[in-house]
């Protein structure tokens, strides 16, 4: 990636050839920065793609090869002189005792003045050699996330630095190799790749590694833990949608909106109707067993099978008929199990508007020679009438 660099009262640190030397190494390290990409990484600001985390820890590889420290607090830095807890993301201790201090800040905006807090009690104390702020432009940020910290301001907030060394870098995506996360296998909802904890960041550095290593994406093979950590947040991520569905649900039947309910349950119903409905027919059809019935010669009174279609909604309804009880003998049943048979309501009435308001179709009119039921009409007028309170 493009790094554009600004220095302030650092003319002392840039005449020092250690100094330079580890500057470079960090230059170095951000202008090799690929650009990991997951589009529509968020259902509701569908342009952000980039995945900022697996910088940091792109980062933190390389920097901890070359030994410099990873969140150092700032009291430990200072023996005690200062009383902050805080810590600082990357360090590197200079045969003198100094440090180089740098934050790779590609988080929360609110972070900027705190980043610039901590460097200035370093150099309260005479242990900044020099500070390293690293920030995504403008350009680049509005792709990761929204608030987040921006060169552009860093580089304002500089100009009132009286006499503490600082470099701010600003990194931009601009004509950089994108690399699509998408391919990685296992991955089931991308918020994972965006979360922080431990265990997270074991997944950011397992991509990360593979990044460094050039090994295709496609490839990866998730270790047990992480496909644990992937299954965990994915569960997570599932219960909080329905509970918030649940919640949702909640406050329209208490304000009896029947619109609302409406709007919310349609598109549920339009997917069970694409896939849940076919899917449960095909696997009825195929695990249910067939049953053979001996028929017996019905009399001239039996009635057959029929299937009518509802005058309101031109939804199909099957009816049994049993043949009526004969001269002698038993009552003759006609009707026969068949794969397809479901546990139904005798009658399932819909009004015509709801159905229009669902776009449900009719459904065509059934030869009175096949018994086979329409499982999935059956079965969305039932979500239907269920999903309507006082509607049946």
């Amino acid at each position: 990636m493009k790094v554009s660099t600004v220095y302030s009262c650092a003319d002392v640190a840039l005449a020092n050839n250690e100094i330079v030397s580890h500057l470079n190494d960090v230059l170095e390290i951000i202008q090799d920065f690929v650009v990991p990409s997951y589009p529509g990484k968020s259902n509701k600001q569908l342009t952000l793609d980039l995945v900022h985390p697996v910088l940091n820890a792109i980062a933190s590889y390389w920097l901890k090869t070359m030994d410099w420290q990873e969140q150092s607090v700032v009291s430990t830095l200072t023996s005690g002189l200062e009383t902050d807890n805080g810590t600082i993301d990357f360090t590197y201790r200079l045969s003198d005792g100094r440090y180089i201090a740098m934050e790779v800040q590609f988080g929360n905006g609110g972070r900027l003045e705190r980043d610039f807090s901590k460097l200035e009690q370093l150099h309260r104390h005479g242990l900044l050699a020099l500070g390293i702020l690293v920030y995504f432009d403008r350009e680049t940020g509005v792709t990761a996330d929204s608030g987040l910290a921006e060169y552009e301001k860093a580089v304002r907030r500089v100009k009132a630095l009286k006499d503490m060394p600082v470099c701010i870098m600003g990194v931009s995506r601009r004509d950089s190799e994108v690399v699509d996360l998408r391919a990685i296998p296992g991955i089931i909802f991308p918020s994972v790749l965006g979360g922080s904890g431990k265990n997270i960041k074991a997944l950011h550095a397992f991509i990360a590694q593979a990044i460094i290593e050039r090994r295709p994406l496609s490839e990866l093979v998730l270790t047990p833990e992480l496909k644990q950590i992937v299954a965990d947040h994915a569960k997570e991520h599932v219960d909080k949608v329905c509970y918030s569905l649940r919640c949702d649900m909640d406050r329209i039947l208490t304000a009896q909106d029947a619109s609302l309910q409406l709007t919310l349950l349609t598109p549920f119903i339009e997917l069970l109707k694409s896939t849940y409905v076919p899917a449960q027919t095909a696997a009825m059809a195929a695990s249910a067993p067939r049953k053979r019935v001996a028929r017996k010669v019905p009399s001239a009174a039996a009635k057959p099978a029929s299937v009518t279609v509802e005058p309101d909604t031109g939804v199909a309804l099957r009816h049994e008929a049993t043949a009526s009880q004969p001269t002698t003998g038993t009552p003759a049943t006609l009707a026969t199990t068949t794969p397809c048979e479901v546990a139904a309501p005798r009658y399932i009435r819909v009004r015509k508007e709801d159905v229009e308001k669902t776009k449900l179709k009719p459904a065509v009119t059934l030869p009175v020679t096949k018994p086979r039921a329409p499982v999935a009409h059956f079965a969305l007028a039932q979500a239907l009438a269920q999903a309507l309170p006082g509607r049946t």
